[in-house]
C-alpha cells in the first residue's frame, strides 16, 4: 500500500581517504652547543622533483625561543600563543659592531581568522617513530561531515550530510643522524 510518503533512511557517515602526498627525505643532524641550546642542520630531497633545500636552526632550550644569526646581530625571537587566535611576539638582538641591544615586541591579534582553503576539519601532523633514529613524518587534514539538520515528513531526522575525509598530504621519510 502505496502512502505517497517515501521512506527515508539516512546513510551513515564512511571514512574517506584521500592519498597524493608529496614525499620528502628529510635528514637531521643535532648538535648541542653549551648544553643550552640545539642547533640543527636539516636537508630535505623531495623525491617527486628531485632537489634538495637546506636548514638550519637555533632553539634556546630554557624558554624555547629562536636564535639568529645575521649581519652584526644575535637575535633570540620567543613567541607566546596568548589564545587560538592572538600571538605575541618579543624579540632581543645585540648588534656586537654597534654594542648596542635592541628590544622589540609584536601583538598580531586575530591569527586564526585568515581565509581558510580548507573545508572544515583539523590538521594532524604526527612523526611515527619507525626505530631510534627513523620516523614517518605524516601531515593530514581530516575534514568533518558538513553540519546540519534534515527532517522529512516521515519522521526521520538526520544531523550532518557527507563523509569524514581523510586528506594525507605529506609523508615524510624523517631520519636523524646520530654519531657523527
Amino acid at each position: 500500500m502505496a502512502t505517497g510518503i517515501e521512506s527515508y533512511a539516512p546513510s551513515n557517515p564512511k571514512i574517506v581517504w584521500k592519498c597524493n602526498p608529496t614525499t620528502k627525505l628529510k635528514l637531521r643532524k643535532h648538535f648541542y652547543p653549551l648544553s643550552l641550546t640545539k642547533f640543527t642542520l636539516g636537508a630535505d630531497l623531495d623525491l617527486q622533483h628531485g632537489f634538495w633545500t637546506f636548514h638550519t636552526s637555533w632553539k634556546d632550550r630554557i624558554i624555547g625561543g629562536r636564535l639568529a644569526i645575521r649581519d652584526n646581530r644575535v637575535t633570540l625571537l620567543k613567541e607566546f600563543v596568548i589564545d587560538q587566535k592572538n600571538m605575541f611576539d618579543l624579540r632581543i638582538s645585540y648588534d656586537w659592531k654597534l654594542k648596542q641591544t635592541i628590544f622589540g615586541f609584536r601583538f598580531r591579534p586575530l591569527q586564526g581568522l585568515q581565509t581558510n582553503t580548507h573545508p572544515p576539519g583539523i590538521a594532524v601532523a604526527r612523526k611515527i617513530p619507525l626505530d631510534y633514529r627513523t620516523k614517518l613524518d605524516v601531515v593530514a587534514w581530516l575534514q568533518f561531515p558538513e553540519a546540519t539538520c534534515e527532517a522529512t515528513s516521515s519522521g526521520a531526522v538526520t544531523f550532518g550530510t557527507g563523509d569524514f575525509v581523510v586528506d594525507i598530504q605529506q609523508l615524510n621519510l624523517y631520519l636523524e643522524l646520530k654519531g657523527f
